[in-house]
């Protein structure tokens, strides 16, 4: 996956730094935001192929992070996986609905089973509607 850009907001520092760690180790372009709203603003600029979301931010919640991002040209057809700890059916079931590609819960995933699922949604050629 040479090349391939991903986005990640996570307000978690060691979260994050693991994350960036293994997910480069893989040959991915990283770019890290600690709050929503410096999400969007790098989601717009650095233009990922994947964003890895937390839900629970310093500034705002993920939903309203996604909302934003899909209510743009640029952020329409980005795919988007959900990574947290909050465990809610409805809103996973609302999540799905506006293009997640998938939804991990943080305590269940190993940064390998992390790893190859973006590997796996990166190697699609599939795009949200």
């Amino acid at each position: 996956m040479l090349g391939k850009r991903l986005l990640i907001i996570e307000d978690d520092p060691v979260m994050s730094e693991s994350l960036s760690f293994s997910l480069t180790k893989r040959g991915y372009k990283i770019e890290t935001a600690v709050t929503g709203t410096t999400g969007i603003f790098l989601c717009q600029k650095f233009s990922p192929d994947l964003l890895i979301l937390d839900l629970i931010l310093p500034d705002t919640h993920g939903l309203e992070v996604l909302d934003e991002i899909r209510a743009n040209d640029w952020g329409r057809d980005l795919k988007v996986l959900v990574l947290t700890n909050v465990e809610n059916d409805s809103l996973k079931q609302k999540l799905y609905t506006m293009g997640v590609v998938d939804y991990l819960l943080k305590i269940n995933t190993t940064l390998t089973k992390l790893a190859d699922t973006v590997d796996s949604i990166l190697s699609t050629d599939q795009t949200v509607s």
